[in-house]
């Protein structure tokens, strides 16, 4: 009787332990699982998009947007645009990194582009993830010297149509930029102008006015727009 109670006791020690490792395993697997979920979230898990930006994914991305193969680069260009409204605030965050490669900037600047092109109707939402500095470095980014980054810059900030470019645009201005630049800025004007509040739009419409005449007849064809969407002639 007595070596069978031992037996007995000690199968009950044995499943307990049992038991208690399952959990232990549980646990890890439950611990595991919720870091992921954190890298997933890392970087996009506020930006407004419908669907998280996983850090090691666009890091990815960012490495395929170096690649010597201009078909990767543009794949992985593609890949970022669809990303969605999720791109916003992780591409800001490298945009303003100083050390930028071109390919890396051209990449970014491209895929914002092309993700505003099918997400217009989110330019409000888009706006409240750009902070002043990513907004100003478009702004530079739209009177870089490469045509390219120019080009995709100035439509990015024209479909964007941030009032806030009438009061960040003029450091630009007069920064020694080419009459290119100073286009591309004309051109983020316009694409503001028609959601200018009606207390900011005569100071907007001095500055517009203020521009006219300094760079060349396409530029102030853009300025008068401007001037038309503001109520002012």
């Amino acid at each position: 009787m007595l070596v069978e109670q031992r037996k007995e006791a000690r199968e009950a020690a044995i499943k307990a332990n049992e038991a208690r490792m399952r959990d232990a395993t549980q646990q890890e697997k439950d611990a595991a699982d919720a870091a992921l979920r954190a890298e997933q979230f890392q970087i996009s898990a506020a930006a407004g998009g419908d669907t998280p930006v996983a850090a090691a994914s666009f890091q990815g991305l960012l490495t395929q947007l170096e690649s010597p193969e201009t078909a990767t680069r543009r794949t992985a260009r593609t890949r970022l645009a669809g990303l969605g409204t999720g791109l916003v605030r992780p591409a800001m965050a490298e945009l303003l990194n100083p050390d930028l490669t071109y390919r890396l900037q051209l990449g970014l600047v491209v895929a914002l582009t092309e993700m505003l092109r099918d997400n217009k109707r989110a330019r409000g939402d888009i706006i409240t993830m750009i902070d002043d500095a990513a907004l100003t470095e478009l702004l530079r980014l739209a009177t870089n010297n490469d045509r390219t980054i120019r080009v995709y810059a100035g439509e990015f900030l024209y479909d964007l149509g941030d009032p806030r470019v009438f009061v960040l645009a003029p450091e630009v201005w007069n920064s020694g930029i080419s009459d290119s630049g100073r286009f591309n800025l004309a051109l983020a004007l316009k694409g503001a102008a028609p959601f200018v509040a009606g207390s900011d739009k005569a100071q907007a419409s001095s500055l517009a006015q203020s521009w006219i005449g300094q760079v060349g007849p396409r530029t102030d064809d853009l300025l008068r727009d401007a001037l038309r969407f503001l109520g002012r002639t």
